[in-house]
C-alpha cells in the first residue's frame, strides 16, 4: 500500500486527536485494521477501524487517489469502542 497525506494536517491531527498520519500508516501496515466500511456522509471515502499499539481504537478516513491511499483524518470513536470492546 502506498499512503499519502498532508504533513500540516497530520501535525494538526496529532494535536487534536492524539494520532499522526504516520502512526496511522504504521498501524495499517501492521495489519491492525479491525473493520472497514463506506462513509455515509462522504462519498468516495472509506472508514477503517483499527487499534493502535496502545490498544486505543481509532477510525481513519481514507480516499483512493491514483493508486494511493490518502489519509484524510483519524480520531477516536467512543460508539465504535463500545461495539468492538466485545470482540
Amino acid at each position: 500500500m502506498i499512503f499519502e497525506w498532508n504533513a500540516a494536517k497530520s501535525a494538526s491531527n496529532k494535536l487534536k486527536h492524539g494520532i499522526s498520519f504516520e502512526e496511522v500508516e504504521g498501524a495499517l501496515e501492521r495489519g491492525a485494521a479491525i473493520d472497514s466500511f463506506k462513509s455515509r456522509n462522504h462519498p468516495g471515502q472509506e472508514l477503517i477501524v483499527f487499534r493502535n499499539a496502545r490498544g486505543v481504537l481509532y477510525v481513519v478516513a481514507i480516499e483512493q487517489r491514483e493508486g494511493r491511499l490518502r489519509i484524510v483524518t483519524a480520531h477516536r470513536d467512543r460508539k465504535l469502542e463500545k461495539k468492538y470492546a466485545k470482540e
